[in-house]
Order: structure tokens, then sequence, then C-alpha cells
């Protein structure tokens, strides 16, 4: 991790990353897309999210940012982050 005045750079991959979602309608700006990474909704203390290996031939990552510390024990385990 990467600290940087509370914003802390975390990556989720395997095996961390089970399950994945995005919705979007395309017309809204994305803080009203609604984000789910293992059955939690991403809101709240993060502020940037990046989808990193997209190719068919490698495992997919998740790149968030945000006030991971704020981020409650259930949700810091199911995504790996540690502290």
């Amino acid at each position: 991790m990467v600290y940087n005045n509370d914003m802390v750079e975390h990556i989720i991959e395997r095996p961390h990353l089970q399950e994945f979602s995005y919705c979007s309608n395309g017309f809204e700006k994305n803080y009203k897309s609604r984000i789910v990474i293992n059955g939690i909704k991403v809101g709240k203390y993060i502020s940037e999210i990046a989808i990193l290996n997209t190719s068919s031939t490698e495992y997919p990552r998740i790149k968030i940012k945000g006030m991971l510390h704020r981020l409650d024990e259930e949700t810091k385990r199911s995504w790996g982050i540690e502290g």
C-alpha cells in the first residue's frame, strides 16, 4: 500500500477477487454507478477504481483508492486489505 494523506491504493487480486460487477447506463457520472466487489457495494471511502488485466488470458485485478483504513473489518478481510 502507498500512503498519501489518508488516500491509499490497494490491488484486489486472486484469491480475494471472487466477484466483480459494474452497472451504469452511460449517461450518468460514475459516482452514480453500481459497483459490487465480492457482494459488497463500493461506495463510502472509495474515490477511484481501475480494472486491470482485462485480456482473456489473465485473471482480472482491481485497483481501489481511498480512505481504506475507514472501511469495516468485513470489507477489509474480503478485499485482502491488511490493517
